[in-house]
């Protein structure tokens, strides 16, 4: 059984490699967001940097997978509905996905400036 994305002979596309895509990127977007806490003291950031790092990871993790997702939806939503295929993508997959790596990126500072706040 070949997994291509490519025409069938009887000229129906074959979408079952995109839905375990997205699919996959599904599950590893629950599961990522399961892990993902943020500490509210500076003070506990400065001593244990890194659950903050791994909570930044999986939040990168999620922006990822949930560009992923909106990718491979788009030839699947646009056989009902071309227009509101590329509101799908373009924001749940631009805006989302930047607001995630923003927050991501939020973290990391929130790391630094916990070191500065414990050393002064």
């Amino acid at each position: 059984m070949s997994y291509s994305l490519n025409k069938a002979r009887n000229g129906t596309y074959n979408y079952r490699v995109q839905s375990l895509v997205v699919g996959t990127a599904f599950v590893i977007f629950a599961v990522a967001s399961v892990g993902d806490t943020l500490p509210y003291r500076l003070a506990y950031v400065a001593k244990n940097p890194t659950s903050l790092e791994l909570s930044a990871l999986l939040l990168v993790l999620n922006g990822l997978s949930v560009t992923v997702m909106t990718t491979f939806i788009y030839p699947l939503a646009r056989k009902e509905n071309e227009a509101l295929a590329m509101g799908v993508v373009v924001f749940r997959g631009i805006l989302e996905s930047s607001g995630y790596l923003s927050a991501a990126a939020g973290y990391l500072f929130l790391v630094s400036l916990s070191s500065v706040y414990i050393s002064t």
